[in-house]
Order: C-alpha cells, then structure tokens, then sequence
C-alpha cells in the first residue's frame, strides 16, 4: 500500500529504534504496518491525521494484536452458513 503522505524520517527511524531495542523484531514492525494499512482501509485517517504519526500513536495496540493468539480474521473471507440468514434479518 502506498501512502502518498509525508513522513518525519528521522522521527520515525527513532520510533523504530527505540522498537527495537525493546525486542520488537523488525518481522513484528512490518506485520504491524501491515495491519495499520488494513485498520486505515476499513476506517479512513481524518484529514487532520498525518498517516505515519498516526501509526507511531497506535504502535502500542497494533503489537498487541500481532503478539495475541487472536489473528485478525479478513471478513471477505467469512461466509455465513444459509440457513441462519433468516436470523439476521428482523
């Protein structure tokens, strides 16, 4: 995913740093960029948020979720079984 945003580089390349000299490897902070591109998919960044600070702001529950035993489920994929459709309709 390209952000077509501008970056603080040298803030970000601290935030980094300072990930990894905590033991967040550098698989971890991909998976987390990964996972905020998706977050933003699905719920836009305001046009007051600046794409990469924002990142640096949600760091903490992005690791969170790469580190639990919960994967995040991708919805396209989940089918709902015919005969409950009746059920979700009031």
């Amino acid at each position: 995913m390209t952000l077509n945003a501008p970056v603080n580089g040298p803030a970000l390349m601290k935030v980094f740093k300072e990930m990894l000299s905590k033991s967040v490897t550098t698989d971890q902070i991909y998976r987390m960029i990964d996972l905020f591109a998706e977050d933003i998919k699905r719920t836009p960044l305001t046009n007051q948020e600046v794409p990469w600070l924002a990142f640096v702001r949600r760091r903490g529950g992005l690791f969170k979720r790469i580190t639990s035993d919960i994967l995040p489920v991708d919805s396209e994929q989940v089918k709902f079984d015919p005969r409950l459709e009746k059920y979700l309709h009031d």
